[in-house]
């Protein structure tokens, strides 16, 4: 009895917990004119469409000013406040545009981008308890996209981005962003995987996995899993194999995923995969063992490898070899998208998301930060070396922005024990695949 009169003791106090945490929150984030956010996300399928709403409340009109300070959400590393390069370069683009557009200033509020203090997170409790105090426009961790559009935090581009930008993006660019029917998001600034070697004589890279078999260079690449599941290694050879996205949380093509587990387990028979890859998990973890002689060749992505090419000479670059041999990557970065449902604000955001994308800001900006830029007309001043702005070109063309979303995220984790599972030869192609099946099974 003591038990259930502590329980029910404490239920009002949760009651006055929410109501004072959305009265700090409007108080410490600022009261901006909003209307009430009505949002429907239904979940998308394989084959089916969905669609995002958004509307104003036509009960609360809101007025048009004369002047908006448009709220921006972004990463710390994204933002005019952080330590990191590129922040100087920012604030100045800021600046530039405010100067361009007197009616508008930007501010930026920096989020983490990790953890229970996450921009997401920070996006989801503020819908919640204070929507009135939403930002206009988030930067977006790609891995938390399919989240926040399947929240109905996103709002749709379509009417507000002039076409002309969004075909001026890369091929990923423009498909990946988009939930169901809606685009909801238009990637900023992203990184993507690719071969590093030290060159040898006449020896090339391969280009594809019949080459790198019949070879003698040893490949390191992590497959010690990640968070949300498979490292990108595995995910570039499923998206060769499969050529076309992932979506939600759907179950993986079995045939495609049993390819690329034969393949791993070829390279691992053949000694050309070394066993210590499953227990690497991020791009740092490899460059050690690379440069000591483990393995002539190491798949890593561009920013880590730009990083380390102003510390390391002799450094060459390839593709990464594929079952095809087609150039395939996968891009991580961060997208852009609207979260006001205020139709003149919404304009005022369209107009600095085509700005951040303007080849002038976003090609110096990414040379800056060693990001790559998502549309092809800014690689000329976002990468200085010819060689190396044609090649990451040709990535980028046949680029895949990485699935995200906590149904991936399962599906994920299921396929990354069967790729340690074959890898440390606990079971082959076949069984891991059945394994995989049953635990996906509903």
């Amino acid at each position: 009895m003591r038990e259930v009169t502590r329980f029910c003791s404490r239920r009002p106090f949760r009651h006055r917990f929410l109501a004072a945490l959305a009265v700090a929150l409007v108080v410490l984030i600022g009261c901006r004119p909003r209307g009430e956010r009505v949002v429907t996300a239904p979940t998308p399928t394989p084959g089916a469409s969905a669609t995002v709403e958004s509307t104003i409340n036509p009960a609360e009109p809101t007025p048009t000013p004369s002047h908006f300070e448009l709220v921006v959400w972004a990463p710390v590393a994204l933002s005019p406040q952080s330590r990191e390069g590129g922040a100087d370069l920012l604030t100045r683009q800021v600046e530039a545009f405010e100067a361009a557009n007197p009616t508008i200033s930007i501010r930026y509020e920096p989020k983490a981008q990790r953890g229970t203090s996450s921009l997401l997170q920070f996006l989801r409790t503020t819908s919640t308890v204070a929507p009135r105090v939403l930002p206009d426009l988030v930067i977006l961790p790609s891995g938390d996209f399919n989240d926040a559009a399947r929240a109905g935090l996103l709002y749709p581009l379509d009417s507000l981005v002039a076409d002309n930008l969004v075909q001026a993006l890369y091929p990923f660019a423009r498909r990946d962003g988009r939930f169901g029917d809606s685009l909801l998001a238009l990637p900023l600034v992203v990184t993507v995987e690719h071969l590093v070697y030290r060159p040898q004589g006449a020896r090339r890279p391969p280009t594809t996995w019949e080459e790198f078999l019949g070879g003698q260079q040893r490949l390191l690449f992590a497959a010690g899993g990640r968070s949300d599941g498979v490292n990108d290694p595995f995910l570039l050879q499923l998206l060769n194999v499969r050529d076309e996205p992932f979506l939600g949380g759907e179950v993986p093509d079995m045939e495609a995923l049993e390819r690329v587990l034969e393949l791993y387990q070829a390279g691992r028979s053949h000694g050309l995969i070394p066993a210590e890859v499953t227990t690497l998990s991020e791009s740092e973890d490899l460059w050690s063992r690379f440069l000591t002689g483990e393995a002539e060749l190491l798949e890593t992505d561009a920013r880590t490898f730009l990083i380390e090419q102003s510390r390391v000479t002799g450094l060459a670059y390839a593709p990464v070899p594929t079952n095809n041999g087609l150039p395939t990557t996968v891009a991580e970065g961060h997208l852009v998208a609207i979260t006001t449902v205020d139709p003149a604000r919404q304009r005022a955001a369209a107009a600095y998301i085509a700005w951040l994308l303007a080849p002038e800001q976003v090609g110096p900006y990414a040379s800056t930060t060693r990001w790559f830029p998502t549309r092809p007309d800014a690689l000329e001043s976002a990468i200085a070396d010819a060689g190396y702005r044609e090649f990451a070109n040709s990535l980028l063309t046949r680029a895949w922005l990485r699935p995200s979303g906590s149904q991936w995220t399962a599906v994920s984790r299921a396929m990354q024990e069967q790729v340690v599972a074959v890898l440390n030869d606990q079971r082959t192609p076949a069984e891991a695949v059945q394994v995989l099946q049953e635990s996906l099974r509903p």
